[in-house]
């Protein structure tokens, strides 16, 4: 198989981040940890004048899809695709005489004997991978007035088709050409030009591919990017009910994958002396993705045999131990607070209820948020966001700096980094232990309103802990007892009962100690 390189592993990736859960996607574009593709897209949408409510309210319909396997064939003909677009300067599907997608697919040895649904994806003007994820994904485009009739005026395209091939359960596998154009004196393409070739080949009918990646992850984010793919990791999967085995070749940007029955497997990674693995209930025509996600204390202490149970990407399991290696599942129970009550922070830096008061660096934290009640006419949303250190700083920023409250928004809106949730509740999270964490509330209006509002004036408030950043001066969060908050929702104080909306936290931590 022709693998991926970095830059066409990391578009894979993200592809199948989407398709996996698309309704989170829209905010994982918009504040990456790519600060030149968060530029990129901000000046994309703002010339598009893209309805970020429209926007919002269109993702918000989404529904996941499984993920897709890698075709060379498919790269092979995005390739080719991309280089006639280069030496012709423009961005179409067919440069002049060029054959026509299914021809071009066929020509590249891609099976569609048997039919099949195949698209194409293009965007000849990439700034960054992220920022041409996004260009495809939000669909953003200039708005023709003289269709006004069946065209909303909104800076979206109006059959949104990119966004539809990156989330179609027809297709299931994916070819991605990303090439520079290297210097070359171009007007309309440039620096790099993409092509996504979708497609459901002859050959595929009842079986599904066991997929992931191998990385690790440098920058913490936890997700995949170009550099941190790893190829020393080998795979085994293994039918469990016939015993049989497949070893598998990780790619040089990190990407594995096997067509494989329909059953039930176990799926092992090897790194070194650290194994993990992982189950996987294959149903017919449904991939299913697992990834090797390096943890970065075993590697540097592992031994032969430390082995440690993985499902997807999340440690978890019962204490189990080899040499001074420990992985505990703790319940932290009302210990969340430093031990204390009394206070408004959750302190996840420490495991509290052991002697000794362990690291929870490595730890995740699943949090659960219960006895979520309120007595108010607002309709408040409530959450928590992760903060440097106690005093609420977060990168150079302090309470009732300019900027903070965006900032500690943001935060919330982060996988692991954040939560916010209304009176309805939310399900169970999962938080970087390590870390301590705020709470906040939005009164009568929703974290995205406070974050797409271009007038103060209209702008719902939005109260933390920390008095030095509510506009009023006015502490507006109070604790009920361990783990439970009240929030007051009026400025300047209201009634201060603090009972506009309460919830309270229940927690679990899988950590690795010595």
């Amino acid at each position: 198989m022709a693998n991926p390189t970095a830059q066409e592993q990391e578009f894979l990736e993200l592809i199948n981040r989407m398709r996996t859960a698309p309704v989170a996607e829209l905010d994982l574009l918009l504040t990456s940890s790519d600060p030149t593709a968060n530029a990129a897209i901000e000046a994309a949408l703002t010339q598009f004048k893209t309805n970020r409510n429209t926007l919002r309210s269109q993702w918000d319909q989404l529904k996941p899809s499984a993920p897709l396997a890698w075709s060379s064939g498919l790269k092979q003909a995005a390739t080719a695709h991309n280089q006639l677009m280069i030496e012709a300067d423009i961005q179409s599907h067919q440069v002049g005489t060029e054959k026509n997608l299914i021809e071009r697919l066929a020509d590249a040895g891609y099976d569609l004997s048997r039919g099949g649904a195949v698209a194409e994806n293009i965007f000849a003007a990439v700034e960054t991978i992220v920022y041409g994820q996004a260009g495809l994904a939000i669909d953003w485009g200039a708005d023709d007035p003289t269709t006004s009739v069946r065209e909303a005026i909104d800076g979206i395209q109006t059959e949104t088709g990119h966004r539809d091939n990156l989330l179609s359960a027809d297709y299931r596998e994916v070819g991605v050409a990303v090439t520079a154009i290297n210097g070359l004196a171009k007007q309309n393409v440039g620096p790099f030009v993409v092509t996504q070739n979708f497609g459901n080949r002859a050959g595929l009918d009842g079986k599904a591919y066991i997929l992931g990646v191998a990385f690790d992850d440098k920058n913490h984010d936890g997700y995949y990017q170009a550099g941190e793919g790893i190829s020393d990791v080998k795979v085994k999967v293994t039918n469990v009910a016939t015993k049989v085995s497949q070893e598998l070749t990780v790619g040089t940007a990190g990407g594995y994958q096997e067509l494989v029955d329909p059953g039930d497997y176990e799926v092992e990674f090897t790194q070194g002396g650290v194994i993990q693995t992982a189950t996987a209930s294959i149903a017919a025509n449904k991939n299913v993705k697992l990834d090797f996600v390096v943890p970065d204390l075993l590697v540097q202490n592992a031994v032969p045999s430390t082995k440690i149970e993985m499902v997807k990407r999340t440690l978890t399991g019962m204490p189990k131990s080899s040499n001074n290696l420990v992985l505990a599942v703790t319940e932290l129970g009302g210990n969340l607070q430093d031990g204390k009550s009394g206070s408004n922070l959750f302190d996840f830096t420490k495991d509290f209820t052991q002697a000794g008061t362990p690291s929870l660096t490595l730890g995740t934290i699943n949090a659960k948020f219960t006895e979520v009640s309120a007595q108010a006419s607002y309709h408040n949303y409530v959450g928590l966001y992760r903060v440097d250190d106690a005093s609420g700083k977060i990168g150079d920023l302090n309470p009732g700096d300019a900027g903070y409250m965006t900032a500690a928004l943001q935060r919330s809106k982060k996988p692991n980094q954040g939560v916010e949730f209304d009176r309805d509740g939310i399900s169970a999270q999962n938080l970087d232990g390590g870390y301590i964490y705020a709470p906040f509330v939005v009164a009568n209006g929703t974290v995205d309103q406070v974050l797409n509002s271009s007038d103060p004036k209209t702008t719902p408030r939005v109260y933390f802990n920390y008095v030095a950043a509510n506009a009023d001066g006015v502490d507006h969060i109070k604790s009920l007892g361990a783990n439970k908050f009240g929030f007051e929702d009026t400025y300047g104080g209201g009634d201060k009962d603090y009972n506009d909306l309460i919830f309270k936290v229940e927690a679990n931590v899988t950590s690795i100690v010595r």
